[in-house]
């Protein structure tokens, strides 16, 4: 069977759909966090909601004995690659997927923020419908990001709010016509905009009120791998001090492991995303210089996107990997 780690709800992949797969569950989705977590960041429980490799390989275990099956392989979406790693040299599978994969471990966080800012940015055009909006866009987008709506959004609240309607760009791709051509012609609609600000709530994770177990679990797990997480917060481009808020529990002073990738013997499959706002294409080619084995590479469009297509051709390549 394949043991499927993902970032979110990503699993399980159609390109998986004729195997018997094992998804492994992140811990906050039955771990809660009490008001303390708020008053002072560190008092969150992360280390009960981090999901270790102990507690995967653990999972995997006992459904190896429960089932009588054994983990072949590994398919791994976002920043499910990451916590590969850790299984690896314990499983020794014999192919492993990575989809749209976060970067590796000892990425610098800052880098990849403005990158995919400036990813947002350049997208943004085309969701115009004529050439005066594809000219206008940027400068008005900017203009919004640093002043905000009067009584509606602050320029931080729509630079959360860009950054989550982005996360799943096609899913979204009416809304983002609609607030382009708005915004580009002056007069963002405060409907739009008031939408975008929820979104960016809901992005957050936490506000003064409340905080969910998923924000602390993205401290949990992505604080440790990376690095320059105060340069982030003081970020003057108003999208990438955003992000910088999305990770405020994450410690400056962690210092993140450095990984085993196992033998190499297992053959390997980048699924890159051309398309791919949330980690922009040339971090998830970092992957390519991990393992000692070949690395092939196939197209695929957004983070975490698959399409039919891309489906079909992952599971030829499923299917030559286990077949050769």
């Amino acid at each position: 069977i394949s043991a499927c780690l993902v970032g979110s709800e990503m699993c399980i992949r159609d390109s998986l759909r004729a195997r018997n797969t094992l998804m492994i569950m992140e811990p906050w989705t039955t771990d809660g966090v009490d008001s303390s977590c708020l008053e002072q960041l560190r008092s969150c429980p992360i280390a009960r909601l981090r999901t270790s490799t102990s507690r995967s390989l653990s999972i995997i275990r006992q459904a190896e004995r429960a089932e009588g099956w054994h983990v072949r392989s590994v398919y791994a979406v976002s920043f499910g690659a990451v916590r590969a790693t850790g299984l690896l040299q314990q499983l020794s599978p014999d192919w492993i997927v990575l989809q749209t994969p976060a970067p590796p471990v000892g990425a610098s966080m800052l880098n990849l923020a403005r990158r995919r800012a400036q990813s947002i940015t350049s997208e943004l055009p085309s969701y115009c419908a004529s050439n005066g909006c594809r000219r206008a866009v940027q400068g008005a987008f900017r203009e919004l990001l640093t002043v905000g709506m009067p009584k509606v959004a602050t320029g931080q609240e729509v630079a959360m709010g860009i950054l989550a309607v982005t996360t799943r760009a096609s899913d979204n791709r009416a809304y983002l016509q609609e607030l382009v051509r708005s915004v580009a012609q002056g007069n963002a609609e405060t409907r739009l905009v008031r939408q975008l600000k929820v979104a960016g709530r809901q992005f957050q994770g936490f506000d003064k009120y409340s905080i969910s177990p998923r924000a602390v679990a993205l401290w949990a797990d992505i604080c440790p791998a990376y690095v320059d997480w105060s340069e982030l917060r003081d970020a003057e481009n108003p999208m990438v001090a955003a992000l910088g808020r999305v990770y405020s529990g994450c410690d400056e002073d962690a210092v993140p492991a450095t990984p085993t990738y196992g033998s190499g013997q297992h053959k390997t499959l980048l699924v890159e995303g051309v398309n791919d706002l949330v980690v922009p294409i040339e971090f998830q080619r970092r992957w390519s210089t991990q393992f000692g084995s070949k690395v092939d590479s196939m197209k695929g469009n957004e983070h975490g996107w698959q399409s039919g297509e891309t489906s079909n051709r992952i599971e030829r390549w499923i299917h030559d990997a286990e077949s050769g």
